[in-house]
């Protein structure tokens, strides 16, 4: 039996409609596994979340920390920003993951000496115009290194499970296009670290520690995932302490007086760019998901408290 052309339309209607109900019905996973580079990526949804310190939260913190009122002005004034969904590693990049990267594209190892990194280090103070820093500085800051440097092309031994260090942004980026992600914005960084209510620390107002890694109690790093604690609203872990964390944007310090409401992506130029977090080595301050950090304005900045953690778009 054949259908009459006013029948097929009606079909062809409900077919339509059907299809377009079950898209919009169709909810992204909470959880991913990015095929690249096997890493597990938390969904962050799409909405409202409070973005840096309020007047009354930095007066709490010159009091805590005893840090001056100026050192929070880059954090201000809070706002409240919009993301569309993404997802974001619930770990940071760990050595054995960096690895994988450096045998299949042939890019460079973080470091192959303890002379390799005092190399990139006279490059990044002369690029700041220190040109006189004391070789026994220099020597000291790599003493602190060396337990990260790696060799041969090979990380450092019992590290598989620690977020890679030394890396520069540079690396990081590449490591991100590598495995088909991108570097988190800095608004989608902060978001996955906090939430949406403005929060001091991923779990709340109060240093703990036993939710994170911090002001060298551990001695050094930990490997990913140590303080199940610590992790985010979200199920975001190591957002505090740990590791710096690079993120796509330039820093500027002013930037949150005129940053877009929606999907803000930093200043278009700089000299320098955005490191979050804290680390094993900072103190509590530091380990506040609003605090921001930025490189000496050297693309080739590399030390031993900094990694990252790749984001991507939910579609």
């Amino acid at each position: 039996m054949k259908l009459s052309n006013f029948n097929m339309l009606g079909v062809s209607y409900i077919l339509v409609i059907t299809i377009t109900l079950l898209g919009c019905n169709k909810n992204p996973p909470k959880e991913i596994i990015n095929e690249k580079d096997g890493s597990v990526m938390v969904l962050i949804p799409a909405g409202d979340f409070i973005m840096g310190s309020s007047d009354e939260q930095i007066e709490r913190y010159v009091k805590q920390f005893n840090w001056d009122y100026n050192w929070y002005e880059d954090e201000k004034p809070q706002h409240t920003v919009y993301l569309d969904a993404y997802y974001i590693d619930k770990f940071e990049v760990t050595n054995a993951q960096y690895q994988k990267f450096l045998d299949e594209t042939g890019h460079p190892a973080p470091t192959e000496s303890r002379e390799s990194v005092k190399a990139v280090l006279r490059e990044v103070f002369q690029s700041t115009g220190q040109l006189d820093v004391p070789e026994a500085y220099i020597d000291a800051v790599i003493d602190t290194c060396e337990p990260y440097i790696w060799k041969n092309g090979a990380y450092p031994s019992g590290k598989a499970d620690h977020p890679v260090l030394l890396v520069s942004w540079q690396d990081a980026n590449a490591y991100c296009k590598w495995a088909e992600k991108r570097l988190p914005t800095e608004a989608e960084w902060e978001k996955a670290a906090r939430g949406t209510d403005g929060r001091t620390y991923p779990w709340g107002e109060e240093i703990d520690p036993t939710k994170l890694n911090y002001d060298e109690h551990a001695g050094g790093t930990t490997k990913v995932g140590s303080y199940p604690l610590g992790a985010s609203p979200f199920g975001v872990y190591d957002m505090a302490g740990n590791v710096w964390e690079w993120v796509a944007d330039w820093y500027d310090k002013n930037y949150y007086k005129y940053s877009p409401r929606k999907n803000p992506k930093g200043p278009k130029s700089g000299t320098s760019h955005v490191l979050r977090g804290g680390s094993w080595k900072f103190d509590g301050y530091d380990a506040r998901v609003a605090d921001r950090n930025y490189h000496l304005g050297n693309p080739s900045y590399i030390y031993n408290l900094n990694g990252f953690r790749c984001a991507k778009d939910a579609r």
